[in-house]
């Protein structure tokens, strides 16, 4: 996967968020641990479960590239 189609995918994955939220009225916060728990329970089927809490553990050390707020209009 080359840069642009990451891009891509991660603008329509913010545009999808922003539509949920909208759609069934739930906050950022709420929609967020929905998501974590879903993509906890997709690697641990995945067998890659431990990796992924890995990097869930080392991700508040790291600094945004860009800081960007998701669109709700």
């Amino acid at each position: 996967m080359n840069d642009d189609n990451i891009t891509k995918l991660v603008y329509d994955i913010d545009n999808m968020f922003a539509k949920y939220i909208e759609t069934y009225h739930i906050s950022p916060l709420v929609l967020s641990s929905i998501l974590l728990a879903r993509m906890m329970r997709m690697n641990d089927a995945c067998e890659s479960g431990k990796e992924f809490r890995q990097i869930l553990s080392e991700a508040p050390d790291r600094k945004p590239v860009e800081q960007e707020s998701l669109s709700l209009h």
